[in-house]
């Protein structure tokens, strides 16, 4: 009996300590809070907050604006205003995605000449949104 009884305590801190662990690894992923950006599922207020932007609206970097357990939309080039034709490597307008009311938005700058938006960031000094 003595080592049913062992077996049982043994088998009962198992679950215990993986319930913790699980509970542990759900609670950082979904609360983490990094350079004052929230990410993943962070309660703020009463509403998740979904949508996460890795720059803000800063055209001179490029960043990702990502849907939590979802699509990812980097910011990106385009030779075209209206952003419709394929992105580019070098153009003249900047998509910057943004994250507005909890959703992926997109705001459209004039980076100020040709190939001045590179690799999904404006490098010029000279830039203003568009749209």
């Amino acid at each position: 009996m003595e080592e049913r009884q062992a077996h049982f305590w043994v088998l009962v801190i198992v679950l215990f300590v993986g319930i913790i662990a699980i509970l542990a690894l759900f609670s950082t992923a979904l609360t983490s809070i990094s350079n004052g950006s929230v990410t993943g599922a962070a309660v703020k207020g009463a509403i998740a907050t979904l949508c996460k932007d890795a720059d803000g609206l800063n055209a001179k970097h490029k960043g990702v604006t990502q849907v939590f357990y979802g699509s990812q939309f980097p910011d990106q080039c385009y030779d075209d205003i209206k952003t419709t034709k394929d992105p580019v490597n070098t153009g003249q307008y900047l998509r910057e995605y943004v994250c507005e009311k909890n959703e992926v938005a997109y705001h459209i700058y004039d980076c100020g000449s040709v190939n001045s938006c590179q690799f999904g960031a404006c490098v010029g000094s000279e830039y203003y949104k568009v749209k």
